[in-house]
């Protein structure tokens, strides 16, 4: 998604990467450092980081993973995911199993109001 955007002309400083994650970002940020970095038509990310780490930075664009595979984990802590969906101004991407996220009792007001959208 990020290489696409850069493509179609978003510059990379407007674009920041978060998951709640630490080994998440450990991973994408290792993605991005080989994938995209040695390649000028597409650089890195202004930011790759945990949530709690990007905690009251915003940018125009985040990228926001939520790839869990069996447990919703803590992001069930409403607080987290509040602050993981509030740091873009123009556009949010999410990445996330729907199935796994949508019938959580806790999050079900953020998750209606995301996919009403």
């Amino acid at each position: 998604c990020f290489m696409y955007m850069r493509l179609l002309g978003y510059p990379a400083s407007a674009i920041s990467v978060i998951t709640p994650y630490n080994g998440q970002r450990d991973l994408l940020a290792d993605v991005f450092a080989r994938r995209c970095a040695p390649y000028p038509e597409f650089g890195s990310p202004a930011k790759i980081a945990t949530t709690d780490k990007f905690q009251g930075q915003q940018n125009d664009f985040i990228l926001l993973s939520l790839v869990r595979t069996k447990h919703v984990g803590h992001i069930r802590d409403i607080r987290r995911l509040v602050v993981s969906v509030s740091r873009a101004r123009l556009g949010l991407i999410l990445f996330c199993d729907r199935g796994l996220y949508e019938p959580c009792a806790e999050l079900k007001p953020v998750f209606s109001q995301l996919l009403a959208k």
